[in-house]
């Protein structure tokens, strides 16, 4: 495509910017994820979409279509709205929308980290795949397990 021949015949690189995962993701060698004016996330682009660890990143894996949705199915969506960048929160950025924020998240902004691999670095708390992760991924399933039996 158009894209791949214009990066191979030029010998150059390209930066691409987009909320849509899904559309770098054949053409990247390395994704940076950006979210409130900062990195969130970094890594090669297999290893990203293999081991997320932010919830951002997580999230944004999740909204991308899925060949295999019903048609007219509904992408999944981050509620709530990004922050004023005039006025920044305290904390990480992402925490008053993500479902796994604590009260660390909101006083601290979390610093980037390295993960399991050189290259892959993150800025969150409780990242993905962590026991604090797991921890309140069993208390939201929980509580909308009541909510649905009170339903």
């Amino acid at each position: 495509d158009l894209l791949s021949e214009q990066i191979r015949d030029r010998n150059m690189s390209m930066l691409l910017v987009t909320h849509n995962l899904g559309v770098v993701a054949g053409y990247t060698d390395e994704i940076a994820v950006m979210y409130g004016g900062k990195v969130v996330e970094r890594a090669p682009t297999k290893v990203l979409f293999s081991n997320v660890k932010m919830p951002y990143t997580e999230a944004l894996l999740q909204s991308i279509p899925r060949m295999n949705q019903p048609s007219h199915s509904r992408l999944a969506m981050i509620p709530g709205r990004p922050p004023d960048l005039v006025n920044p929160p305290t904390g990480c950025r992402f925490a008053p929308r993500c479902a796994y924020a604590r009260d660390v998240c909101v006083r601290e902004e979390p610093p980037l980290v390295q993960a399991e691999t050189p290259d892959h670095t993150f800025a969150c708390h409780f990242p993905v795949g962590s026991a604090e992760y797991h921890e309140r991924r069993v208390e939201l399933n929980r509580a909308s397990t009541t909510t649905a039996e009170v339903l």
